[in-house]
């Protein structure tokens, strides 16, 4: 800027000194020293205000108060100044934050440099005391700042400290944890188990008295084996290896400790073992049967000589004694049946009322509890006049026009009652007439058999044949042809069970077999080829078909009087019962077609009990002569002669007297061969692997 200065010159009275003229003023950027100071331009004071820092020349050029470098116009220009608050040397940082300053500035913990200059960095440095720092363990500081200092510190389990044996810390890091270090042995209690003596008394492990109750706790003297001792059971102190070896009742003990139990230790005190005896029905009690000593009862047996029938697991002496409507049963083996026990339950006590006029009727003003009715009782307690046995319950009355005593067609009052209509009506309770207008039918008369009328109301005619309508058969001679046989047909395979007969339906031979109800009915053609096999869930005895008809298949259990026919292919359901007589547990069922008869010989025995196709008795028949023939079946032929076998001969006996009539040999059976039946003209002997068929002409 260049000033211009303008003279001006007063002319006035006095006269003026030419050497008093003005002095010019400084221009401060022509580069001349206009005032005649000796300072040119910005050098000149009087350019101060017009000229900027000059940072090196130690004068306030500005004449701010700074000079030099103090002067924040010498930013950029000047080294950083460590405390001005200013970038001095415009690197980016001020003051401490900037590396010129490295040395004169306090440490900052976690940048990275010696910002104190004292040749440590960041935690390193003793004034570095901060969460981000690590505990060193062993310089007196708290360097994590978390008010614990070295080996106090949980960051600290290092060789360097002393195990600190309450505080669960690895203080010594050995790996070992407060009273688990030996380094605390004196300072803990006895551990019962690790082999030192860690309350220092002089005594390790189970020495120590305070182990007493640990190492021997059932106090019988002997160191539990868990820690070092030898007492298998450190709960009983009836267990230890000075105690003998015996039946501990339902439990299994191994009491002197030598490792085996019961029966298995040849120590056993032999007076202590139970006997048990066989349990077929496998409800814990047996009958004196193959008994067997032991401590417990072996798979199969029970108590021995307990069970009063051993066929029945709902009978022994720990079940009650109920009422069996059915049949009479000692259901607690106690020798008294039902009323005769005084321990039946009450209730399972039926119910009695009094039936004064004896029409199977009672009245409910008089009971009594039994469990077989009582004479003078029904089991019923509404009849309509219980002094009248022509009068029965309320019921329904029908019009008895033909005058049988049964009524049909509708009944005459739509509402049961006592009343009696009519002097012609009937009740409904003695049933209905089939043929209200023919006198000889009604329910309960006799059914003439094939004549084309149902006389007994039981909506069939009776067919003049056994069960299932199959024709009888005619007698014939029960003589043999030849005095031995050869067999001429073999049925193989038999069973998987024990085989126990065989039958043949006209179609198909069947064989079946015993043991338990998986066992297996076996099917074959005529020419022998097996065909196949199903289990009828029934624990076989007997297999049962008729001759001549398609009549249903027929099988009867092990000891069992129930006849299951087949309802449909492979099913089987109860039928009827057979009633009376006796079923030796070891018997197979027969059927006599000649004479309508279900047979079963005696476990070897010659006597055979016979029932009807109701399953009513027949009574019996013994078979007499003919020498040696026990056996524990008796197979009846088509012509109804009975067989029975032993030891390779076959016998014949005239199935209405008894007698013996004719003896053979069977070629190729020994005495061992047991499992025999007749079916379609031949006697079948099974040899263990099939049934060998020899055609006898019966």
């Amino acid at each position: 800027m260049r000033w211009l200065f303008l003279g001006l010159w007063v002319v006035g009275c006095e006269s003026v000194d030419p050497k008093e003229e003005a002095v010019p003023s400084e221009i401060c950027d022509n580069l001349e020293d206009d005032d005649l100071d000796d300072l040119a331009d910005c050098a000149d004071p009087d350019c101060a205000a017009l000229c900027g820092e000059v940072c090196t020349n130690g004068t306030d050029d500005d004449l701010d108060g700074l000079i030099d470098c103090l002067d924040d116009d010498c930013d950029g220009l000047c080294p950083e100044n460590c405390g001005d608050g200013r970038d001095n040397d415009a690197d980016g940082a001020i003051d401490c934050d900037d590396r010129d300053c490295f040395g004169s500035c306090p440490e900052v913990c976690g940048d990275g440099f010696d910002n104190d200059g004292d040749g440590k960095v960041d935690c390193l440095d003793e004034e570095c005391v901060d969460p981000s720092c690590d505990e060193i363990c062993s310089d007196g500081r708290d360097n994590d700042a978390d008010a614990l200092i070295d080996c106090d510190d949980d960051d600290c389990n290092d060789p360097s400290c002393i195990e600190n044996c309450t505080d669960g810390r690895d203080n010594d890091a050995d790996g070992r944890v407060d009273c688990d270090d030996t380094d605390c042995d004196g300072a803990c209690p006895e551990v019962c188990t690790d082999g030192r003596d860690n309350d220092a008394d002089g005594r390790v492990d189970c020495e120590d008295d305070e182990c007493a109750a640990v190492c021997d706790a059932d106090g019988d003297g002997f160191y539990n084996a868990d820690y070092g001792g030898d007492d298998c059971d450190d709960t009983r102190f009836e267990v230890n290896p000075s105690r003998p070896e015996i039946c501990n009742g339902d439990e299994v003990l191994d009491d002197d400790c030598d490792g085996l139990f019961d029966e298995d230790d040849p120590d056993i005190d032999p007076l202590t073992l139970i006997a048990w005896a066989r349990d077929e029905d496998g409800d814990g009690f047996g009958t004196l049967r193959d008994a067997m000593l032991a401590c417990q009862a072996p798979a199969g047996f029970g108590f021995a000589d307990t069970d009063c029938d051993d066929d029945r697991a709902d009978i022994n002496p720990s079940m009650p004694e109920i009422c069996n409507v059915d049949e009479p049963v000692d259901d607690d083996c106690d020798g008294l049946v039902d009323d005769e026990d005084p321990d039946v339950t009450e209730d399972s006590y039926l119910e009695w009322y009094a039936d004064r006029d004896g029409d199977g009727f009672g009245a409910d003003d008089d009971f009594e509890y039994a469990c077989s009715r009582p004479d003078g009782t029904a089991a019923s307690s509404d009849d309509c006049d219980d002094a009248d046995p022509e009068v029965g319950p309320p019921s329904l009355w029908y019009e008895d026009s033909d005058r049988d005593g049964f009524g049909a067609g509708d009944p005459l009052d739509p509402t049961p009652s006592c009343f009696w209509p009519d002097p012609r009506a009937r009740p409904d309770w003695i049933g209905l007439d089939c043929g209200p207008d023919d006198p000889t039918i009604y329910p309960g008369a006799e059914d003439v058999c094939e004549d084309g009328i149902d006389q007994d109301c039981d909506g069939v005619d009776a067919p003049c044949s056994g069960p299932g309508g199959c024709p009888t058969l005619d007698p014939g001679s029960c003589a043999f042809a030849a005095p031995s046989y050869v067999s001429d047909l073999y049925l193989s395979p038999s069973t998987g069970c024990t085989p126990m007969n065989i039958a043949f339906d006209g179609t198909y031979y069947y064989g079946y077999s015993g043991g338990t109800p998986s066992c297996e009915l076996h099917r074959w053609d005529d020419s022998g080829t097996f065909l196949d096999e199903h289990v009828p869930g029934i624990d076989g005895r007997s297999v049962i078909t008729q001759v001549g008809c398609a009549g249903p298949l027929m099988l009867n259990a092990y000891n069992d009087r129930t006849i299951y026919v087949e309802t449909s292919p492979e099913s089987y359901s109860p039928s009827f019962d057979l009633s009376g007589g006796t079923i030796d547990s070891q018997s197979v069922l027969g059927y006599d077609q000649v004479r309508d008869l279900f047979v079963s010989q005696a476990y070897s025995g010659l006597t055979v009990d016979r029932w009807r196709s109701d399953g009513s008795h027949d009574g019996t028949l013994v078979l007499t002569g003919g020498g040696a023939h026990g056996t524990y079946a008796s197979a009846v032929t088509n012509n109804g002669c009975y067989l029975t076998f032993s030891a390779g001969t076959l016998y014949s006996f005239d199935g209405d007297s008894g007698a013996f009539v004719d003896s053979t040999s069977l070629v190729g059976v020994s005495s061992a061969n047991y499992s025999f039946g007749y079916a379609n003209g031949r006697v079948f002997v099974n040899d263990g692997g099939g049934w060998r068929g020899y055609s006898i002409g019966m």
